[in-house]
């Protein structure tokens, strides 16, 4: 980039003046105004399992049905303070004898709500006696919870070994509804148990169904082999040992298989193929080629590299002569070509792909993805003159097909990258025409504005953008991190050319409608270095009270029925998953339906859960973005943007001298404020930490780092916030940069700048390489 400083714009160098707030005074009239709104009630800094108390006037012992719009967690009640602080403190089996000492000194009266509390407690602390006896009184009676409390009651029965106990508790609960997914996989367990093995198959069929895919289902899996391998001699036991092979193999391939869970699953597929006949066993020695190309997906979903060549050569060596070329291995190619670009085998994917185009005739939609991803290969590999044939190839062939216009793209900046501008200019101007329709046409014309802007071009940047503006093109159909990326850099294009008026009032209208956006920062910052009054002025209109509202709580049909009254119960006592379930089942948790989002928003925040409350509310936001935090938008932002886990982050803050508005915004983006969040690559917690990074920071500091610590709030805030500072203090002049540094790894961020020293940000941010750390850096600006 030149030198040139343009009205709005900050170089990196000055990064940390620019654009560590909005500005000193504005910052200051923002929170302000903010603080000086209602506050809704807070989340528990620590985010218990359950809700901890608030200044919440709620009774201690409700017994009327709770409603959306007197909803009271029974833990955030003030009688049950001391119960709250020793769950946090102590844990689940303290906080149930505190609970049981409170019970005793109680009057009599109905208290299904305590009782069932109780036995969560109990269960919790695997004090399964206790913990049946409390919800056997729930049992008893009539109450919301009674059928939870069966199954509840049955699942600690079966912890006992009392499986016909169990089975009992579990007769009255339906077959269908939430509840029911509850009790078919209790009812699996108990009916093996006592030796019911009708019902265990007809129960673990049923489980099978009502389970999420992932870990649990194929445990579960794992549970009805070994029961149909188990079976006595009949007429039906070769087809029950062929099930049972089918679920060993099903299970190989459900997410987040553990290590131990696949090891587990070969070993009971071995020992079902040893006690199949002779002849069943030839047969299915072998995985079937559509076994093996399922198994196939499960790896490359999750990322499982290393073992997909050999499974390809598996389908290979299994397929007819006359199959070589047929769908499965087509497929099956592809997926081998995936692979090896996630290894970074970039000329090897290169050639599986050609292989495939050469040999696959039948699948176009194939053929292109892979004329895509071999396109994709060579540029990764920097042969960008094979890239740019490949994505030509792409075009021709298949110009109908929905990644025709991403060739285009893609093909347009291999050539930038050959320095063949021409063509890249050519390809991107053709672009709206040749794809009106196209997903591309709106980041074409970007990219040649950026062009423009890097050569100082600001009319022909001006021209492109507004022929996008002008014609409408999806630019709003985009996440959030987009939003008015083109309208800024159009004023910034206006601004360069002497037209200023008319960009400020573009400044002005970003501020207006994008509140705490990334590019109505970058249209803040650009508007307050021209014109610091008019900035202050756009700000203070953009806070002026709205007649709009997030309808945080709004009275529905659908909340007079037994399922919302059920569900709000659950989430009083805690029950948070199962609450959530009700909900899924009356269709409460739509996108579509902001107002119900933010309902449920309040509802978890009251219920403890700060992961689930800014997950709707969250979702919410991104429905209706265009309200400042202002009257009953301040509930909402609050809710979207929570302060969780206070005492830890401002201590660690604190210590660290990183600000808490940026450790927020990371965990905000890194886990979504869930403690327990794991990633595919084994990034742990609240601030996704691996654990060799964490292993460098925590002795200092004299922490642990282990997986299941790095779980625990006060140790992940602390490790995340020293990573922060580390990588703040690497760019001393540049102290954003720590947060791509974050990202990508302090190297990238430091040859990014180098690459680009004079770099004005807003321009420097958009032209990182990498994707996923460019809308990174962004997100977490907003955020922050």
């Amino acid at each position: 980039m030149g030198r040139q400083e343009l009205p709005g714009t900050s170089r990196v160098n000055f990064v940390s003046r620019r654009w560590l707030g909005l500005g000193v005074v504005p910052l200051a009239l923002l929170l302000a105004h903010c603080e000086s709104r209602r506050v809704p009630e807070r989340v528990s800094p620590k985010s218990p399992p359950f809700p901890v108390a608030t200044a919440s006037a709620a009774p201690a012992m409700p017994s009327a049905p709770q409603t959306a719009t007197d909803f009271h967690p029974l833990l955030a009640s003030p009688e049950l303070a001391s119960v709250a602080t020793l769950l946090e403190s102590q844990g689940p089996g303290a906080a149930a004898r505190e609970l049981e000492n409170l019970l005793a000194k109680s009057p009599p009266g109905e208290r299904f709500r305590q009782d069932f509390l109780l036995g969560r407690l109990h269960e919790q602390a695997s004090e399964f006696l206790p913990a049946s006896a409390a919800y056997a009184r729930v049992s008893a009676g009539s109450s919301p919870l009674t059928e939870y409390a069966h199954v509840a009651e049955a699942r600690s029965l079966l912890a006992l070994g009392r499986a016909k106990e169990a089975l009992d508790r579990l007769a009255s609960v339906p077959d269908e509804g939430a509840v029911a997914r509850l009790k078919w996989p209790v009812l699996a367990d108990a009916a093996r148990l006592a030796a019911d093995r009708p019902l265990a198959i007809r129960a673990y069929g049923h489980s099978l169904e009502a389970l999420t895919p992932g870990a649990d289902r194929a445990d579960y899996s794992l549970r009805f082999a070994e029961l149909l391998l188990g079976g006595p001699a009949s007429s039906d036991h070769d087809a029950e040992l062929t099930q049972a092979l089918s679920l060993t193999r099903r299970a190989q391939n459900e997410t987040g298989l553990s290590r131990q869970q696949g090891l587990a699953a070969q070993a009971l597929e071995a020992r079902v193929l040893a006690a199949l006949p002779e002849a069943l066993r030839k047969e299915h020695q072998s995985k079937s080629p559509n076994e093996l190309l399922e198994h196939l997906r499960a790896l490359v979903d999750s990322r499982k590299f290393d073992d997909v060549e050999g499974v390809v050569a598996q389908i290979q060596s299994e397929l007819p002569e006359a199959e070589r070329h047929g769908p499965v291995a087509c497929e099956a190619q592809f997926l081998l070509g995936k692979a090896l670009s996630g290894h970074r085998a970039y000329a090897k994917a290169g050639e599986v792909f050609d292989a495939l185009l050469s040999e696959c005739k039948a699948d176009d939609d194939l053929r292109a993805r892979a004329r895509f991803m071999a396109g994709k290969a060579a540029a990764s590999d920097g042969q960008h003159m094979l890239a740019a044939q490949r994505f030509a190839a792409l075009e021709q062939e298949y110009p109908k097909n929905s990644l025709a216009d991403d060739a285009r793209l893609y093909g347009a900046l291999a050539y930038l990258e050959l320095g063949v501008e021409a063509r890249f200019t050519e390809l991107l101007n053709a672009l709206p025409d040749d794809y009106p329709d196209g997903d591309m046409v709106v980041e074409g014309a970007f990219r040649l504005a950026l062009r423009r802007f890097d050569k100082q071009d600001f009319q022909g940047a001006a021209r492109v953008l507004e022929r996008v503006l002008e014609n409408k093109f999806s630019t709003a159909a985009r996440a959030a991190d987009f939003a008015g990326r083109e309208r800024y850099f159009h004023a910034r294009a206006l601004a360069a050319t002497g037209e200023g008026e008319r960009a400020l009032k573009e400044y002005e209208a970003l501020v207006r409608e994008l509140p705490l956006s990334y590019y109505m920062l970058c249209a803040y910052t650009a508007l307050s270095s021209v014109n610091a009054d008019r900035a202050h002025d756009a700000l203070s209109s953009a806070l002026a009270p709205t007649t709009s509202a997030p309808l945080l709580i709004k009275n529905r049909p659908e909340f007079s029925g037994p399922g919302f009254t059920r569900a709000l119960e659950l989430f009083g006592v805690g029950d948070l998953e199962d609450g959530s379930r009700e909900l899924d089942d009356l269709g409460l948790a739509d996108a579509a339906r902001p107002d119900l989002l933010w309902g449920l928003s309040n509802l978890y925040a009251k219920a403890g859960s700060v992961k689930l409350s800014h997950a709707a509310a969250r979702r919410a936001l991104s429905a209706a973005p265009s309200s400042w935090p202002v009257d009953d938008w301040v509930d909402a932002w609050k809710l979207a943007y929570p302060a969780p886990y206070g005492d830890i982050v401002t201590r660690e803050a604190k210590r660290s001298l990183v600000n808490p508005a940026l450790i927020y915004a990371i965990m905000r983006e890194e886990s979504a404020f869930d403690a327990d969040a794991e990633s595919p690559a084994d990034a742990f917690g609240l601030m996704q930490l691996i654990v060799p990074t964490a292993k460098t920071f925590a002795r200092p500091l004299g922490l642990p780092f282990d997986r299941r610590s790095l779980k625990r709030p006060n140790v992940n805030v602390a490790l995340g916030a020293s990573v922060l500072a580390k990588y703040a203090s690497a760019f001393p002049d540049n102290p954003l940069l720590a947060i791509p540094a974050y990202n990508a790894g302090p190297l990238n961020p430091r040859r990014w700048l180098k690459e680009r020293p004079n770099a004005d940000f807003d321009l420097w941010v958009e032209l990182i390489p990498f994707v996923e750390t460019r809308r990174y850096l962004k997100r977490v600006l907003s955020s922050r």
